[in-house]
């Protein structure tokens, strides 16, 4: 199926459909890459794992190397710099305040289904702190 469809390098600020583009982010790993989106409420960033969680927004710093340190946190500087939302790889939407403080775009729910019902209700949790919280 993927021999049948185009496939094209790709390089910072490339457009691929109006309004979503490319951004360099590499550091974390050879080649990583985001999304900018343009939207009505901002420009969103989808990061995948270059910036995975929002302490490492918050922190500047990124825990997990496996390539460039220096390269990794000018990308989150950068990301930072570009985008009013991020969507990381492994943590909700958030953005940071002006006082560097994580503000989650919307509440995290997680329900386990599959159990007896009075069981799962005792598991269905809501939070409004980040994953260590």
């Amino acid at each position: 199926m993927l021999e049948q469809l185009p496939i094209a390098e790709v390089a910072d600020g490339y457009e691929i459909i109006p309004d979503v583009r490319v951004v360099d982010m590499c550091g974390h790993s050879i080649g990583s890459i985001g999304v900018l989106i343009e939207t009505e409420h901002g420009r969103a960033a989808i990061t995948g794992d270059a910036l995975h969680f929002a302490y490492v927004a918050q922190t500047k710093r990124y825990p997990l190397m496996f390539w460039d340190e220096d390269k990794a946190n000018q990308s989150i500087e950068r990301i930072l710099d570009l985008a009013d939302v991020i969507y990381p790889g492994q943590d909700r939407p958030f953005r940071l305040t002006s006082a560097n403080e994580i503000e989650y775009t919307r509440e995290h729910r997680l329900t386990v289904t599959g159990m007896n019902p009075e069981c799962r209700r005792s598991l269905s949790t809501e939070t409004r702190n980040g994953p260590s919280g």
